[in-house]
């Protein structure tokens, strides 16, 4: 399957695709077997600080990385290009709670600086988004509750040759919910014979078709036994 690639995740703004890809990455985890964990504000959509230098990150193994990257002949930005991208800093950076000094998150000097886009990424914006991750997630959560069979029912993978939409069921003795997820920019088809019969729970998208997904789009059938 291939892999979900965000345009401008280095950038301490908010990148092109963020929200999409938050979300479905959201409703994979809210639907797949085990429990769910939500971790360092991805259910607001936190994204990679931006730091300009190594010594702007706390993490260790960043730090031996770097080194290794320049005694590999890489140059300094490239090495920093790494850095950004696989520190793990980047689910460290102080959670986002407002726009306030330091997001909201302290009063005094945190252990590390909070990201750039705090002003646009953060919980209190998000709660008065109807259209936010946030929001998104406590539909999710809701979802989760009222349809038991995305806690407990029997997992089964569809069209896995796909290397654009991930695709499974989960059933139980009561009926049967249907995820398909758009893991690319591009709107693609499938069969929708897969949801023949089931009744559209969950969708990204407002304006979601049977047998298309939008760019990055998640949906979620369901059709009773």
């Amino acid at each position: 399957m291939a892999v979900l690639q965000i345009t401008g995740a280095e950038s301490s703004a908010v990148p092109h695709g963020h929200e999409k890809g938050s979300k479905l990455l959201g409703t994979m985890l809210m639907t797949l077997r085990g429990t769910p964990f939500m971790y360092e504000g991805e259910e607001i959509g936190m994204t990679n600080v931006n730091r300009a230098s190594i010594d702007e990150y706390d993490d260790i193994s960043s730090h031996n990385q770097y080194r290794m990257a320049l005694n590999n002949g890489l140059s300094e930005e490239d090495a920093m290009k790494c850095v950004r991208r696989f520190s793990r800093d980047n689910a460290r950076s102080p959670m986002q709670w407002n726009t306030a000094e330091n997001a909201g998150f302290t009063s005094g000097t945190p252990w590390l600086a909070v990201n750039d886009n705090f002003n646009t990424i953060n919980v209190a914006t998000e709660l008065n988004d109807d259209n936010s991750v946030l929001s998104w997630y406590q539909r999710l959560n809701k979802l989760r509750k009222d349809n038991p069979v995305l806690i407990d029912g029997d997992y089964r993978e569809l069209i896995p040759e796909s290397e654009e939409i991930f695709a499974y069921t989960r059933s139980d003795a009561n009926g049967c919910a249907t995820i398909l997820l758009n893991f690319t920019e591009n709107e693609v088809s499938y069969d929708s014979n897969l949801i023949k019969g089931a009744k559209l729970l969950i969708s990204t998208e407002e304006d979601s078709e049977s047998g298309i997904l939008k760019p990055y789009e998640a949906v979620c059938y369901y059709k009773t036994n």
